[in-house]
């Protein structure tokens, strides 16, 4: 599959991909045990009765993923021209080259470690925490097929890490 796409993304689709890919979204029962034990601390320590723990820990699991979301969110709007500019996408038999508003580099396929799919995105990681968002409205439906299927062949099953 040779192919060159040109595409830009939106503020959404780059807080989407950014949510599924970065792997740093934190558990709401994670939020929950870590703002509980430090309330029970404060519990031992001080006065408090068991309602403001479980407050706390209720707040902690809502409030957590909305602040995660409000402060990506933030730091797409800072970049916006960095991270949302006019990109190009050439897939050749060595790898994948991209050319941004920032950036221009060629990753060969070796290189990548994993691949994922979001709703509306493909993200494809050179490194665990690093990875290149592409919108599938940028291809045509079989160029679509045809590039999960070069990325499975390449790379392997979508979320799996190369190598683990």
């Amino acid at each position: 599959m040779r192919v060159t796409i040109e595409y830009e993304l939106s503020e959404d689709e780059l807080l989407e991909a950014s949510l599924h890919g970065s792997g740093s979204r934190i558990p709401r029962w994670v939020l929950g045990i870590g703002s509980g034990a430090v309330l029970l601390q404060a519990a031992l320590l001080g006065d408090l009765t068991g309602i403001p723990i479980l407050a706390g820990i209720l707040t902690a699991m809502t409030a957590g993923p909305w602040l995660q979301k409000s402060m990506t969110r933030s730091t797409i709007r800072t970049n916006r021209k960095e991270l949302c500019g006019p990109t190009s996408l050439s897939v050749t038999e060595r790898g994948l080259r991209l050319s941004g508003p920032t950036f221009t580099g060629e990753t060969r396929w070796a290189g990548f470690v994993r691949w994922q799919e979001s709703p509306t995105t493909l993200l494809i990681h050179p490194r665990r925490n690093l990875f290149y968002v592409v919108p599938k409205r940028a291809f045509q439906p079989e160029q679509l097929e045809e590039f999960r299927a070069l990325l499975r062949e390449q790379i392997g099953p979508p979320g799996k890490v190369r190598g683990r």
